[in-house]
């Protein structure tokens, strides 16, 4: 709920929630509906390292919010 309040001016956060959320959905579906030779297919692998990043940038965050 604070989130909603905190992001209810902010046009920028906005934007950016919706384009990671956009990627988010988007990478997997390419993934599993295009055919391999479709030139806007995502490989397994690179889903893959799309995932261990976003993790570990969670895990920054994260740290950074506990140690302010």
């Amino acid at each position: 709920m604070l989130l909603f309040r905190t992001l209810r001016n902010d046009a920028g956060g906005k934007i950016f929630l919706s384009i990671l959320l956009a990627v988010t959905v988007l990478v997997p579906i390419l993934n599993l509906t295009l055919p391999s030779d479709n030139p806007f297919h995502i490989s397994s692998y690179t889903v893959t390292i799309l995932g261990k990043y976003l993790t570990y940038a969670l895990l920054a965050v994260a740290v950074d919010l506990v140690w302010g």
